[in-house]
């Protein structure tokens, strides 16, 4: 009896989880599920818009078996917009034929776990709701003796629930829906945004809706760390990626992954004085440096990080 395997989520993870199981297992039936209408995760095209780039590049962005630059016909270190990491996960799905085992507009609504009665095997039920043509709904149950969640943790729009929205009357949007809705942030109507939050995908607002011409407010909650560290790609015309890359820069960052040898011992353990400290040392330098970007105007120092907590 041949085993069947579902994967839920089309993004980065259940791409290469998918890829894998069917290079190991030819015969596997798998189907991987997906609510967006393009597979992608958060590099669906549906999110893509103009003037989005990744904050990597083609040379830290890829999968080691299928090399973005070569395949894409782009540099290594070169900006990379949206659109081609987009294009490149779609060459990979043709490349692997993962397409013909790609359900999307499928949105999963509930799993149960149960066991089989022969042999004590475990057995999943999937209910799925998925859109037909015509916009119906069609509800389904799925069953597999696998199940690999590839979900991610940044699908799934995050509101805050302490702002009343009815008091306001213009348009509401997630970062999610920005690549469909952009034009509601760039239409000439529009002469001032609010953006809510820190991190990238605020970053990426403010920064479209400024080359817009719009007045921007930012707003950042106390608590926390305040906005997410914001640095000059290049320094010397040396991509920081490229520097990042080399071998002796990851020896100070702790990495689950690797969790022996001398480094591990002398840096991350706590089990050397000497180590913990100059570990302590390395990190306040690069805090400095970090800060040091922010220091060139009073405006800038508004949105540095808080280094302190």
């Amino acid at each position: 009896m041949e085993t069947r395997v579902i994967i839920i989520g089309a993004g980065w993870t259940g791409l290469a989880a998918a890829k894998t199981y069917i290079q190991l297992r030819p015969d596997v039936s798998l189907t991987i599920i997906d609510e967006d209408s393009s597979i992608g995760g958060v590099w669906t095209a549906s999110r893509v818009y103009p003037g989005f780039i990744a904050d990597s590049t083609a040379a830290i962005f890829d999968y080691s078996d299928f090399p973005m630059d070569a395949e894409l016909g782009v540099d290594k270190w070169s900006d990379l917009p949206a659109e081609r990491v987009h294009a490149y996960l779609e060459k990979y799905v043709d490349k692997f034929d993962l397409r013909r085992r790609c359900r999307l507009n499928t949105k999963v609504v509930r799993i149960e776990k149960s066991e089989g009665a022969k042999e004590k095997t475990t057995m999943w039920k999937v209910e799925v709701e998925a859109k037909s043509g015509d916009g119906e709904i069609v509800k389904e149950s799925l069953t597999c003796d696998k199940l690999i969640m590839a979900t991610g943790i940044n699908s799934t729009p995050n509101l805050p629930s302490d702002i009343d929205w009815s008091t306001f009357d213009g348009p509401i949007l997630h970062s999610k829906d920005v690549g469909t809705k952009h034009h509601l942030l760039t239409s000439e109507s529009v002469r001032r945004v609010t953006v809510v939050g820190g991190n990238k995908s605020a970053v990426d607002v403010v920064n479209i809706c400024a080359l817009a011409g719009k007045e921007v407010d930012w707003v950042i909650r106390k608590e926390g760390y305040g906005p997410g560290i914001l640095f000059e790609a290049r320094t010397h015309r040396i991509h920081i990626g490229a520097i990042e890359a080399i071998r002796a820069t990851s020896i100070p960052s702790p990495n689950i992954f690797s969790s022996t040898g001398f480094w591990y011992w002398f840096l991350h353990s706590g089990k050397s004085k000497i180590g913990s400290r100059l570990q302590r040392w390395i990190v306040a330098k690069l805090s400095e440096s970090a800060l040091e970007e922010y220091e060139g105007s009073e405006n800038t120092m508004k949105i540095a990080p808080d280094m302190k907590k």
